[in-house]
């Protein structure tokens, strides 16, 4: 069994607790052969609740799609990952503490036992939601120990961009920031997925928006990344945020793994203190998770084609 490592990437109540129960249970879609039922569909879509209560304000033709994507996904996940690890067994794994801390701090929760309390009034419990993570942190491993020695770090470009970049501001930026990261194809070009997004944004809002189309990671809790701050980002997003306000969203920016929306949510501004160093290794672990989520997006999308989806 190999040992979780820690390395990158940093839904809607459908029914009432009363009606869950007596809810008739039956088989959606098989995943090869992982079974997805009205059951797990319901529980996903109160997980999703969970992590974004905004949701709750889309349509249930919505609120199903986005859960149903997600399931999948996981299961699409799981199937690769079972050739790899053994899963369930590293639930008491202090690094995987570390993950789910994260996501609940990202809620505004600070503590355990307060997290645990809040997935009870979603009728969800710690342990199930710790077996989710799990699959999320083992899959993260995967893509590190495949990827890691293709990575491509320009320590000179990173270096000089950063002292351009302490010179012209004595002031240091951290950015709450939330993401939309979305990939033109055949169905929809550039020019017609931007304005698909834009007019979701302004239909349903940015962070239900990133539930309903983002490819990253972050969807889940409403494209939420949390706190950046500005010298680890690359000097390309840097300059997209440099003149923004909190509340605003970027252009989109392009990247090669598609085009990345950026909102605002919040902005700290401090005194300079002008730790290179510290700077520096902050932008490097910036672009070497940036291009980490690149090959995991590519690695899905690669196993994705050969899971067969049959809907029952």
């Amino acid at each position: 069994m190999k040992k979780i490592k820690y390395f990158f990437f940093i839904i809607i109540l459908l029914f009432s607790n009363k009606n869950l129960h007596a809810y008739e249970n039956y088989i959606l879609y098989k995943v090869n052969n992982e079974m997805v039922t009205s059951y797990d569909l319901n529980k996903e879509a109160r997980y999703m609740l969970s992590l974004n209560p905004k949701i709750q304000s889309l349509n249930k033709g919505k609120l199903k799609k986005i859960s149903t994507e997600s399931i999948i996904n996981e299961k699409i996940k799981k199937i690769e990952l079972e050739k790899y690890f053994k899963l369930g067994v590293n639930l008491d794994d202090p690094i995987l503490e570390s993950m789910i801390k994260n996501l609940y701090n990202k809620l505004g929760i600070t503590e355990k036992n307060q997290f645990e309390s809040y997935l009870l009034g979603f009728d969800l419990s710690y342990q199930w939601v710790s077996k989710k993570i799990e699959i999320e942190t083992l899959w993260n491993n995967l893509i590190y120990e495949k990827y890691n020695n293709k990575l491509t770090i320009n320590i000179d470009q990173i270096k000089n961009d950063l002292k351009k970049e302490l010179k012209l501001s004595v002031n240091s930026k951290k950015f709450n920031l939330s993401e939309i990261l979305v990939k033109p194809d055949q169905q929809n070009n550039e020019d017609g997925l931007i304005k698909k997004i834009n007019e979701s944004i302004k239909q349903v809002g940015f962070n239900n928006t990133a539930n309903l189309f983002s490819s990253s990671d972050s969807a889940k809790v409403g494209g939420n990344i949390g706190w950046v701050e500005e010298s680890s980002l690359s000097s390309i997003v840097i300059k997209e945020l440099q003149n923004l306000e909190k509340g605003n969203i970027t252009k989109p920016i392009k990247l090669n793994a598609g085009l990345l929306f950026l909102k605002v949510e919040d902005i700290v501004i401090t005194k300079k203190k002008g730790n290179f160093e510290k700077a520096l290794d902050n932008k490097i672990i910036y672009e070497k998770n940036r291009q980490l989520s690149q090959f995991s997006t590519i690695y899905f999308n690669k196993i994705k084609q050969s899971i067969v989806v049959n809907e029952k």
